[in-house]
């Protein structure tokens, strides 16, 4: 149930100025920044797997090893599905404390997660211990 502890990987945060097309390895680097280095397969071997859609964007993210892969798509089978608008993930990458920026953007609105699974399945892939991290817990 508890995440494992495993170092973050230290992903290089691409730039993203007004304008700019979102990519993937942005998406990476928003991923891993809010935890999803700590997600892990469920029992069953059913790896973590995040829908993102930025703005007018869809990406699907997995785990691989401890480290966030995005893609360009729609995810197949999500846990959950991260919404942001093309000015909140500004916003995340302009912030010198993204976690703090997320919680802001959420209040606000402009950042929502829908949780697609039962919290049993979410829980042991590592989701609440990366949720109680963004509240501060």
């Amino acid at each position: 149930i508890i995440s494992p502890l495993t170092a973050k990987p230290a992903l290089t945060k691409p730039p993203l100025n007004p304008g700019d097309p979102v990519t993937s390895d942005h998406i990476s680097w928003v991923v891993n920044e809010l935890g999803g280095y700590k997600l892990h397969p469920f029992v069953d071997g059913e790896p973590p797997e995040i829908e993102v859609v930025a703005g007018n964007s869809t990406f699907f993210v997995t785990i691989e090893n401890g480290t966030s892969v995005a893609m360009s798509g729609k995810a197949s089978n999500p846990d959950i599905r991260l919404i942001a608008t093309y000015d909140a993930l500004l916003r995340i990458f302009s912030a010198s404390d993204i976690r703090s920026e997320i919680r802001t953007l959420y209040n606000e609105g402009s950042v929502t997660f829908e949780l697609l699974k039962d919290n049993v399945k979410l829980a042991l892939k590592g989701y609440k211990g990366v949720y109680d991290e963004l509240q501060g817990k």
